[in-house]
C-alpha cells in the first residue's frame, strides 16, 4: 500500500502561474478568495471560498446566525452588561471587540485583565449563550468548532490567499486531506505575512516547496494630489489615455479604493464628465436605498403613530402613492394625526379600493391606543410577517415591488430570522426587529452609470476583491501613509 500524498505549501514568486500548473496534476477541490482570483487561475466557474466551505462544514453544531439575529443577540448582551440605556449605543460598535473573544475561544478572564476587557468579555459570553439558546452560531465561531470536530477530510488546492488568521490556519488543517496544497506568494510585499501561514502550517505537519518561477516587474508609480476630487480627476484622465491612446480594454482595468463610500459620489461624477464607464462595485445598507427609506419611513410612521407629516411623505412617495394632490391639499387644512385621523383622510382619495386595503393591513400594527375595535395585533413573528406582507402589498405599486424584487427578498430573509414564525414577539420587538433588517441588510449598490455590460466598464472595487487576480492596471486611491496600503 502506498503512503498518503503528502500536504505542502507551495512558495512562488507567482501564485497565479504556480496554481494553474498545479491545478493540471490532478482532481482537487479548489478554494480561492474571489471571482478575480478564479479568473486568473482560468476556471470556468468560482469555486468555493474558505469561509464557505468552513460554514458548511459548521453546520452540525448549529445554523449560522444571520445578520439580523447577530444584532438582536448582541443589543441583548449589551443590554445584560452596560444597561438597557446603553445598549444600543456599545452594540453598535462592539462587533469587533466580541469577534475577538469568539476568535480566541472564549478564554477565561484572568487577573489583570482591564476593566474594559472584562466587560467585553462578559458581553461576548452572554451573546454567545443568546445565540445558543436559538441553536445558532456566530460565524466567526465556525472556524474553532470545525478545528475542533471537522468531517472527513478531503484534497484541497487553497489558492490566491495572501495570509490566514490562526483559527482559519486551524480549520484548514482539519479540513485538508492526503495531497491537499496550499500556494503562497514569496518575495513580495506579503511575504511576512505569507511565512507566518507557512510556518504555522508546517508545524502542522505539511510540507514545503519552493518554486524558481519568474515573474516580469511591475512597474510602480505613487502620485501626489492635494483633495480626493483632485486624486479622482488625475486617475480617471489616465484612464482615458489608456482606453483611447493605448487602446486597453476598459476590462483590463481596475480602480481599487478602502473607502468606497467616500469616493463613490466622485467618481460618478468625474466619470460622465470624462466619458469613461465605470462600474462601481459596492453593497449598501438596505436603509441607504431608496425603497429601504420608505421602509424606515414606515417603521416610524408606526412607532410615533402616524404623525402628519410623515404620514403625509409616507403616502404621497411615488412607491406608494396613495395620497394624491387633492387628498392631501384636504389633509393640508386639517393636518390629520394618529390611525383613525388618516383614514378619514384616504375615505376620499381617488384610489380607493386600494387605500381601503391598505388600511386594514395596517390596523394590526398600530400601537394599542390607536387600533381600531375588534382587531388584535399579531402574537408571533409568523403573525407579525403576515401582517408586514399584506402592508407591502397593498402599499407598494407594483412598479416598485417589480423593480425592488432583489431588496424585497434581502428584507424577507431577514425577517425569517428576526421574526421567528412560533416565537411570541411583542410589537415593540418587532419594531427594533425592522430597524435592524434595514441596518443589517446589504443590496448592490448602484453600479455602472455609463455602461450597461459589467464588461464594457473600468471596475471600481474594495482591495479585498482583488485578493488573487490579475489585472493589467490597477490604480488605488486614498493610498495615504498609514491607511492603505502601509507600504506606500
Amino acid at each position: 500500500m502506498s503512503a498518503p500524498a503528502p500536504r505542502l505549501v507551495v512558495r512562488s514568486v507567482d501564485p497565479v502561474r504556480a496554481g494553474r500548473e498545479l491545478l493540471a496534476r490532478g482532481h482537487l477541490q479548489v478554494l480561492v478568495p474571489s471571482d478575480g482570483a478564479a479568473r486568473a487561475l482560468g476556471l470556468e466557474r468560482t469555486p468555493l471560498t474558505l469561509a464557505t466551505l468552513v460554514r458548511r462544514a459548521a453546520r452540525c453544531h448549529g445554523r449560522l446566525a444571520s445578520a439580523v439575529t447577530r444584532r438582536q443577540a448582541l443589543f441583548s448582551a449589551c443590554a445584560s452588561v452596560f444597561g438597557e440605556d446603553e445598549a444600543a449605543g456599545y452594540a453598535s460598535r462592539g462587533g469587533t471587540a466580541v469577534a475577538a473573544w469568539l476568535r480566541a475561544g472564549m478564554p477565561r478572564a484572568r487577573l489583570g485583565l482591564s476593566e474594559r476587557n472584562a466587560r467585553w468579555q462578559r458581553v461576548a459570553s452572554h451573546y454567545q449563550r443568546a445565540l445558543r439558546a436559538q441553536g445558532a452560531i456566530d460565524p466567526v465561531e465556525a472556524y474553532a468548532l470545525v478545528a475542533q470536530d471537522p468531517p472527513p477530510a478531503t484534497a484541497l488546492a487553497l489558492l490566491g490567499y495572501m495570509s490566514l488568521e490562526p483559527d482559519e490556519v486551524a480549520a484548514l488543517d482539519a479540513l485538508a486531506g492526503p495531497g491537499s496544497l496550499v500556494v503562497l506568494p514569496r518575495d513580495g510585499s506579503w511575504t511576512a505575512a505569507a511565512d507566518g501561514v507557512a510556518d504555522a502550517l508546517a508545524a502542522c505537519g505539511w510540507g514545503c516547496l519552493e518554486r524558481d518561477d519568474a515573474r516580469a516587474p511591475a512597474l510602480l508609480e505613487a502620485w501626489r494630489a492635494p483633495t480626493p476630487g483632485a486624486e479622482v480627476q488625475a486617475a480617471l484622465a489616465y484612464v482615458k489615455r489608456l482606453l483611447l491612446e493605448d487602446g486597453l480594454p476598459p476590462a483590463a482595468i481596475t480602480v481599487v479604493t478602502r473607502d468606497l463610500e467616500r469616493y463613490a459620489e466622485e467618481l460618478r461624477v468625474v466619470a460622465r464628465a470624462y466619458g469613461v464607464p465605470v462600474r462601481i462595485e459596492r453593497r449598501a445598507a438596505l436603509r441607504r436605498t431608496p425603497l429601504g427609506g420608505w421602509l424606515a419611513a414606515l417603521v416610524e410612521v408606526l412607532a410615533d403613530d402616524f404623525p402628519f407629516e410623515a404620514s403625509a411623505a409616507l403616502l404621497r412617495h411615488p412607491f406608494c402613492g396613495l395620497l394624491d394632490q387633492d387628498a392631501f391639499d384636504a389633509a393640508r387644512r386639517w393636518r390629520p394625526r394618529g390611525f383613525g385621523a388618516w383614514r378619514r383622510a384616504l375615505a376620499g382619495c381617488r384610489d380607493g379600493e386600494r387605500a381601503r386595503a391598505t388600511l386594514a393591513a395596517l390596523a394590526p400594527l398600530v400601537a394599542p391606543r390607536s387600533r381600531p375595535r375588534g382587531v388584535a395585533a399579531p402574537a408571533d413573528g409568523g403573525g407579525w410577517r403576515v401582517a408586514l406582507e399584506l402592508v407591502l402589498e397593498g402599499a407598494l405599486t407594483s412598479t416598485t415591488r417589480t423593480v425592488f424584487a432583489a431588496a424585497l427578498l434581502g428584507w424577507w430573509r431577514a425577517l425569517d430570522d428576526a421574526l421567528p414564525a412560533e416565537a411570541a414577539v411583542a410589537r415593540a420587538a418587532m419594531l427594533r426587529a425592522l430597524r435592524d433588517a434595514l441596518r443589517v441588510v446589504t443590496v448592490p449598490g448602484v453600479g455602472s452609470e455609463t455602461a450597461s455590460d459589467a464588461r464594457a466598464a473600468v471596475r471600481v472595487v474594495a482591495p479585498e476583491a482583488l485578493a488573487g487576480a490579475r489585472v493589467s492596471v490597477v490604480l488605488l486611491l486614498g493610498a495615504a501613509e498609514g491607511i492603505f496600503p502601509e507600504g506606500v
